[in-house]
């Protein structure tokens, strides 16, 4: 890695105090007015939740949660788009979509690079308590879920590379309509390809094609047969929950019926 990192703040104290408490539509005539911010309708910031940057452009309808923080030099949020309570976002460059998500106590940040950018497409979700570093880009795809508890780097290095240990700085890619489940992890260099879905608690590495189910730690690409058949049975039981308006039981092979378990469940209410 040739650039050296951006020195920064982690939490832009002075900033808080002098916009942190203000009411919602002071917020947004002090940004407006005095540091220049363009600012759709009807924007909400809840207490505390403060947007820091060069270049801010926020459409119609966007919230700013509880304690959140948005930070970087180039920030623009697409319409109905949302940063939740206690979320952190920090990055050079930050874009992200129409209706968009962000929820509760999301962590976006790292060592930061000229060259960082964290981008989010429309109508994607990224849940409670997940973790991106966006040293290198981390782009998202329109349509895409990460569940919560998922990781994502664009760096991994600790020990000295002087004494021969492997440094890895890249970007990350995942692709439209993909979705990662609770509690996995992505690792520097990783593109997902459109469409793909990664079983939980996976750990994800190189490419991943199109259309895929992966699965395990390395996460393997599923053959198409078996995946479809997942697919089948998981819709199965989908619509018999459907039919009975509770978590149903599934069918032993001594073709009795035991309750689901918890991820069933999950999948069922899923669809």
């Amino acid at each position: 890695m040739s650039q050296s990192l951006i020195p920064k703040d982690r939490i832009p104290w002075r900033h808080m105090a002098v916009f942190g408490w203000l009411p919602s539509p002071l917020k947004r005539l002090a940004y407006r007015v005095l540091l220049g911010y363009r600012i759709g309708k009807r924007v909400r910031f809840s207490f505390g939740g403060i947007v820091v940057g060069k270049s801010v452009d926020l459409g119609d309808d966007v919230e700013i949660g509880f304690l959140a923080v948005v930070q970087g030099r180039r920030i623009s949020i697409g319409r109905h788009s949302s940063v939740g309570t206690m979320s952190y976002v920090s990055c050079e460059t930050i874009q992200i979509g129409e209706d968009a998500k962000i929820r509760e106590q999301v962590y976006v940040g790292g060592p930061q690079l000229p060259e960082s950018r964290f981008e989010l497409g429309s109508r994607t979700i990224i849940l409670q308590l997940a973790f991106l570093n966006p040293t290198k880009p981390i782009v998202i795809g329109d349509d895409t879920g990460i569940g919560g508890h998922c990781l994502i780097f664009t760096h991994g290095v600790w020990l000295n590379a002087l004494d021969g240990y492997p440094v890895n700085y890249e970007p990350v890619t995942l692709g439209k309509s993909v979705w990662l489940p609770w509690r996995v992890f992505v690792m520097p260099g990783t593109t997902i390809g459109d469409g793909t879905v990664i079983g939980a608690n996976s750990l994800v590495s190189g490419n991943i094609p199109p259309g895929s189910l992966a699965v395990g730690s390395p996460a393997k690409v599923i053959p198409r047969g078996a995946a479809h058949e997942g697919v089948r049975r998981v819709r199965a039981v989908s619509w018999r929950h459907s039919r009975r308006g509770t978590a149903v039981s599934r069918v032993s092979r001594r073709g009795k019926e035991r309750p689901l378990g918890m991820a069933s469940r999950y999948c069922a209410a899923a669809g």
